[in-house]
């Protein structure tokens, strides 16, 4: 038994030695007798004792209460008080100061020693609690989200520093505050509504709503409400974390209303003074002012004019119809500034109006083409002085596009006179013409474009060019694109490009097509002309090569980012596992921390999509079984939808030899296709056989024993005319998709020696078939056990250049027991085990990473190695999970491998095979 310390405090001497000699008897150390309070304080500075037991009725100038009570202020240190007269109200003080416990004269030496042990248990138990409550306000404090909790009637009772500096208050004025106060009175319903809903198997809920400062502004904030439960039903408590989302909201805002502007700007009907109307209404919606008018520039003065306003006085308007050359912020406008102040500081002429009126922020926003100035829009609030950065980004984003409604509008007249010689013109020429005006509506279509693009004449006339000359856009090009590009410029242009036109069959025909503009006499851009013609065949070829070369870059690239991306998940997963292995099982943040673990092991398996085409990536293949692979895939990727799964694969399926994250990859894509082909939801069925393959079945596949998956949708189907499209890079029905999904499982599938094939019925649903071999071995290789980690001892070398997974490395083998040195690059790698050969002090193994930028890397460094001693054990690891050497690393010399990013119980594993072996 380990001795602890302890200090009795009892004024009467014959009982002081009678515990003294039973606790003596019981194997304790006794630090001290005291007679009195005084003496018990100057004891337990000097000595520390690790528990008191004392009088609670001590003579001299402090009762054993106060005495206690000045010891428990200054150390951690449980007291038992010892009493010959019990009574309520001694216990109540005892219990108020933090006494353990009590023992009531005369001690029995049984009594003593369970008391004592009980109290040690019990405060070695609350001083760990602390240390966990110390650790978890460390890590809460830490965030910037907002981080709260509050009791089931909503008052708070925790928030972090983040909380306390968004709302401007301190943690005293805000605990016990209810959370419904913050809430805007509109969202209340939706919040509360959502939290009640939570339960013990749905624990949290996610919600969007607004909050309002005390200064009266309102924001936006997504916010996850998760319920804590002591038990089943038995709730503690709620926590949220919410984060701002303001800015994105406002940004969601401005696009809907600048998409909404521009629709109803391109529309026929309506003439210009109710356009400029649309224009104003948009601005005062995106800003959240009260009132405004559009000015425009006099040619000849060039005064600005108010053409349209809303919510100004008549006075107001009669006294602020022009801004003249000699006003104060003239000069600022027609240099195409923008202004942003307070009303009072405008120096208008009718100052009644103003006081009247209660006008405070003002916006003054030029309106420019081609760095002219041609009118502006004075915005002015009721509401508020100073305008937040995000309403005058939004206004100024608002205001380009005001600025080409002007010029098109003014513009439009004249192309009317060109209209009829420019239809004569283009109507002659032989390729397909489409002549714009500068909206980009059609007002000419010959011939030959009817027939490319199957539209006819008469439907295409004064329709925009987007609807009948559809093209594919990416990134780098669109019809857009063309027409704001052809409008910034100051002479006439000649431009050419090829693409694929969508003509109205749906067809796909690759074009070349030429654009140009249509000039006034003054050289001002009034239209273009689209000349095209079908060059389908002559890009078959070319597009075979550009999709190659498009492969050939995504592997180097994807290569280059994984490695990174594997370096700084390395150091994430192994400080979590590392972190979960000190703090054992039971620990409340271990579920957290495992959460976060699986987390990280997803987006190791995400981040090998890519990899699946880097040049020479092959499977790191382990023996197992394909059914709990099927059950987390599906898990997964239908958590939340609407679609149901219903699995059946035989207890008897054949084990087969995969890379499990690679083969994770092939359901992920085929089970997300299923469900986006279902999007009124459905029901996915997965089936498991063990099939024989032999001269007579109708698969291209050689003979022997396989495992078929069959994945089956009730979706929308697959058309038969893409049928032999699908497998495909870059091709995709989903417009969000990238193309890559079905042609990642088909090369997965295929480096697995099998095979995948499909079947489909337009609106009955499609099957996807996966043929992998059946593995020749008998039994599933072990997992890790992560929680059994093996600890150990020896030398290890570490080569690595990355300081972040040199520091967790070191960290987790120091954790399981191993001594280690760190060399940054081969060469370095080289010198220290040389030394360490010499010495006859070899190091156990050496943990080698394959790549090394700038230095020599693991390839090398391992033969370099081996000539100095070829018994030397070497572990290759690295972020290139699909790098040849890691699929076969024993052809390069290495023992074993482990792939970026790892947990510690790989590690461990790891090399107490390799050790053992």
């Amino acid at each position: 038994m380990e001795k602890h310390k302890i200090l009795i405090a009892e004024d009467n001497t014959e009982l002081s030695i009678i515990i003294q000699n039973q606790l003596a008897k019981i194997g304790y150390d006794i630090t001290g007798i005291a007679a009195t309070g005084i003496e018990t304080i100057n004891i337990v500075k000097k000595k520390l004792p690790d528990i008191i037991l004392m009088d609670i009725m001590l003579k001299g100038d402090l009762d054993g209460i106060e005495t206690a009570s000045i010891i428990l202020k200054q150390f951690d240190i449980p007291i038992v008080f010892l009493t010959g007269n019990t009574t309520q109200e001694l216990i109540e003080k005892a219990k108020i100061i933090g006494a353990y416990g009590y023992l009531v004269k005369p001690i029995k030496k049984q009594d003593l020693q369970t008391t004592i042990e009980i109290t040690l248990h019990k405060h070695k138990l609350d001083k760990q609690i602390k240390i966990n409550e110390a650790l978890y306000r460390g890590v809460v404090e830490d965030q910037t989200e907002l981080i709260t909790r509050y009791s089931n009637n909503f008052k708070l009772t925790f928030v972090n520093e983040a909380f306390c500096k968004f709302y401007n208050k301190s943690r005293e004025n805000l605990i016990g505050k209810n959370l419904i106060n913050f809430i805007h009175k509109e969202d209340r319903d939706l919040l509360l509504n959502n939290i009640k809903s939570i339960t013990n198997e749905n624990s949290y809920k996610s919600t969007e709503h607004r909050i309002v400062l005390e200064s009266g502004e309102i924001r936006w904030q997504h916010r996850i409400d998760r319920a804590i439960f002591l038990s089943q039903n038995n709730l503690i408590e709620y926590q949220s974390v919410s984060r701002d989302i303001t800015e994105k909201k406002k940004a969601e805002d401005l696009l809907k209303i600048q998409r909404d502007l521009a629709l109803k700007l391109t529309e026929k009907t309506g003439n210009f003074e109710s356009k400029l109307s649309e224009c104003l209404d948009a601005a005062l919606k995106i800003s959240d002012m009260d009132c405004g008018g559009i000015y425009l520039i006099f040619e000849d003065t060039k005064d600005f004019n108010l053409v349209k306003s809303k919510g100004f006085s008549p006075d107001f308007i009669e006294n602020s119809l022009y801004i003249e050359k000699n006003s104060s912020y003239y000069n600022f406008i027609i240099n195409g500034k923008p202004i942003y102040t307070t009303f009072k500081k405008i120096k208008f002429s009718l100052i009644d109006a103003k006081s009247k009126q209660g006008l405070k922020g003002m916006a003054v926003l030029p309106l420019s083409f081609n760095d002219n100035v041609i009118a502006c829009i004075i915005l002015i609030s009721k509401k508020f002085e100073h305008i937040p950065s995000t309403v005058k980004h939004a206004l100024e984003t608002l205001s380009m596009q005001i600025s080409n409604l002007i010029i098109y509008a003014k513009a439009e007249d004249n192309l009317i006179e060109e209209k009829e010689f420019l239809s004569t013109t283009l109507k002659s020429i032989s390729d397909g013409v489409i002549s714009t005006d500068i909206k980009g509506n059609i007002i000419l279509f010959n011939k030959a474009a009817e027939e490319i693009t199957g539209y006819h004449q008469s439907e295409a006339i004064d329709t925009n060019i987007n609807r009948i000359f559809k093209i594919n856009d990416n990134k780098d090009f669109s019809l857009q694109n063309i027409f704001e590009s052809i409008i910034k410029q100051t002479e006439i242009n000649y431009h050419s490009y090829n693409s694929v036109l969508i003509n109205k069959n749906n067809l796909n025909i690759n074009i070349e097509f030429s654009v140009s503009t249509i000039r006034d006499k003054n050289k001002n851009i009034q239209g273009a002309v689209i000349v095209f013609k079908d060059i389908t065949k002559k890009l078959i070829y070319e597009e075979e090569i550009k999709k190659a070369h498009k492969l050939e870059s995504l592997g180097v690239l994807a290569g280059g980012i994984a490695h990174d991306f594997n370096n700084y998940m390395t150091c994430i997963l192994g400080n979590i596992s590392l972190a979960m292995s000190m703090l054992g099982p039971y620990d409340k943040t271990t579920k957290f921390l495992s959460d976060a673990e699986k987390a990280v092991i997803r987006s190791r398996d995400l981040a090998q999509q890519l990899l699946t085409f880097a040049k020479g990536g092959l499977p790191i293949k382990k023996t197992t079984s394909i059914k709990e692979i099927i059950q987390e895939s599906s898990n997964f990727v239908l958590k939340g939808s609407n679609i149901n799964i219903l699995i059946s694969i035989p207890d008897d399926l054949y084990y087969v030899e995969i890379d499990i994250g690679q083969i994770n990859q092939v359901f992920n894509n085929l089970i997300l296709n299923s469900m986006q082909a279902m999007k009124d939801g459905g029901t996915i069925n997965i089936l498991g056989e063990n099939i024989e393959i032999d001269n007579n079945t109708d698969i291209p596949m050689k003979k022997g024993k396989f495992v078929k998956i069959t994945i089956m949708d009730q979706g929308c189907g697959i058309p038969a005319n893409i049928k032999d499209k699908i497998f495909d890079p870059y091709f995709s029905l989903n417009k969000n998709g990238n193309g890559l999904g079905l042609a990642i499982c088909y090369s997965i599938i295929k480096k697995h020696n099998g095979f995948i094939t499909f079947e489909s019925q337009i609106k009955k649903g499609s099957s996807f078939h996966i043929y992998l071999p059946a593995s020749e071995k008998n039994n599933i290789e072990n997992k890790e056990n992560d929680n059994n980690l093996i600890l150990g001892n020896g030398k290890i070398l570490i080569m690595d250049d990355e300081e972040i997974v040199t520091t967790v490395l070191a960290n987790m083998l120091n954790h399981l027991g191993y001594k280690f040195t760190i060399a940054k690059d081969g060469q370095e790698t080289i010198e220290k085990y040389l030394a360490s050969f010499k010495n006859n002090e070899p190091y156990d193994i050496i943990l080698m990473d394959l790549t090394i930028p700038g230095g020599m890397g693991g390839k090398k460094t391992v033969q370099e190695i081996l000539k100095i001693n070829s018994s030397a054990k070497v572990i290759v690891t690295s972020g290139y999970s699909n790098d040849p050497i890691m699929s076969n690393f024993k052809n390069y010399g290495f023992i074993d491998c482990i792939v970026k990013p790892y947990k510690i119980s790989t590690l461990s594993s790891t090399i107490n095979r390799v050790l053992k072996n």
